[in-house]
């Protein structure tokens, strides 16, 4: 998917030089049937574009040579792992406590480590959770992705950064689980084709008692069900050795340190297998969320799905003749969003004009709410209390002026009025009434500033 969004954002860039009629048009010929949901709305548009593919399929491959290669790494590593530790020559037994140190307790807190930049992530400590984060072995496969998005992957942007770290999240279950996997086989083959023995042994002045009560803990989830893989405290007791002992382990014994497989098994499956199972599901629902967060984050996409979503009505000289009469000295609607759905603000009297009302009376835009900059905040603040849940804002500024801080602030005014997912449509309105096209650019320069992906300047027909 993260291909797909790169492609679709670098062609509606592209599509920028084709009329906004002609995009109206083609736009909802293509889609005649919208589903639901903003991203499925969009990811359904480009299919039925069938459009060809740019850098998104190079992506698309970066992730899938990414994601076999830290499979690959894994499956080594583990298998490398576990022979190390599974390592038996006949004389001391194998070292229980190494064993799980090595195999369960610190993968778990490389696993333990992951979920706190998780968890920092989600709180929005994105900056603390992106630094432990680079603990994780993921990080290969994001940068192999980086490098062949043709810099269009970049992550000091907010939504890219959020799509990379749970990328990232996603890269890192991959490599841990082929990893387990690898042990696992290991493990199997040298209880099935080896005599194993395991024991515990410590220089520390542990009692066999409280070495038994982490093994109990350790075994508390399966204990009741697989009661073979549950240590007994006369098996712990029975299991502790002496690198110094001398003398062969008689054959009793021999087949009592053999029956810790079980125990080791399970340890291996429930404290190091499925908790990395639940990541991967985690980290692939989060890095969906984030795929669609980047997809609809973009300008352009945002104005796609006005073009979607917006009434159905024609801006060509056949519609304005059928519904009303001809009236010389006016110009031509502005291709912005219209209807019930859509609220028009007029900034600094940029709509008052005579010919602006006509222009509006021609679009049936509805009443305008007139605000300025010598209305104070709390005045402004209380007519834009009743704009919470609006879809669409249109606000016409004057387009023989340029784009002013006070202009600004008032944007960023209606958007903390209006909510994140309403669509703000900037309006530079010339003195006869129609958009100013010179002033569209010096209008885009300066909402840029803005960061806000779901406001763009309108365009005329």
């Amino acid at each position: 998917m993260l291909g797909t969004i790169i492609d679709i954002h670098d062609w509606l860039d592209r599509d920028q030089q084709t009329s906004y009629e002609e995009r109206l048009a083609r736009d909802r010929a293509v889609l005649a049937r919208s589903p639901s949901g903003d991203a499925a709305r969009v990811l359904a548009w480009w299919r039925a574009m069938n459009a060809e593919g740019g850098h998104g399929v190079r992506v698309d491959r970066a992730r899938r040579q990414a994601a076999i290669v830290l499979c690959f790494a894994g499956l080594l590593a583990g298998w490398i792992g576990g022979a190390a530790a599974f390592a038996y020559d006949g004389g001391a037994p194998i070292n229980l406590l190494v064993v799980l140190g090595v195999l369960v307790v610190a993968p778990g807190g490389l696993a333990l480590v992951s979920l706190l930049a998780a968890a920092a992530r989600g709180a929005g400590w994105s900056v603390f959770g992106d630094r432990i984060s680079v603990t994780s072995i993921g990080r290969w496969g994001l940068a192999w992705i980086s490098r062949y998005a043709g810099g269009h992957f970049d992550l000091s942007r907010n939504a890219v950064s959020r799509t990379g770290f749970w990328q990232l999240f996603v890269f890192s279950q991959y490599f841990a689980l082929c990893f387990f996997a690898g042990v696992l086989i290991v493990g199997l083959g040298m209880v099935a084709f080896t005599d194993l023995a395991f024991g515990w042994s410590s220089t520390l002045r542990i009692d066999a008692e409280h070495v038994y009560q982490w093994f109990a803990t350790l075994a508390a989830p399966w204990s009741e069900w697989w009661r073979d893989a549950a240590p007994t405290l006369e098996l712990v007791r029975e299991s502790r050795y002496y690198r110094l002992e001398s003398g062969s382990v008689e054959a009793q014994r021999a087949a009592a340190l053999g029956g810790w497989w079980p125990f080791v098994l399970a340890c291996l499956l429930v404290w190091g297998l499925v908790p990395r199972l639940v990541m991967l599901v985690l980290g692939r629902v989060r890095l969906r969320r984030a795929l669609e967060a980047y997809l609809l984050g973009n300008a352009e996409v945002v104005a796609l799905l006005d073009r979607l979503q917006s009434p159905d009505v024609s801006f060509t000289d056949e519609h304005e003749t059928e519904n009303r009469a001809p009236s010389t000295g006016v110009p031509p609607p502005l291709a912005v969003p219209t209807g019930r759905d859509t609220v028009w603000l007029g900034w600094n009297g940029a709509l008052d004009t005579p010919t602006a009302r006509d222009w509006l009376a021609s679009m049936s835009a509805g009443p305008v709410i007139a605000l300025g900059s010598l209305d104070s905040d709390a005045e402004i603040a209380s007519r834009l209390a009743g704009l919470k849940g609006a879809k669409r804002v249109v606000v016409g500024a004057k387009g023989w002026e340029p784009p002013t801080l006070e202009l600004t602030d008032f944007l960023r005014q209606v958007r903390s009025s209006v909510g994140e997912s309403c669509t703000l449509v900037i309006v530079p309105v010339a003195l006869e009434g129609g958009v100013d096209q010179a002033s569209r650019a010096i209008f885009g320069d300066a909402i840029k500033r803005l960061a806000d992906a779901r406001i763009y300047v309108g365009s005329p027909a």
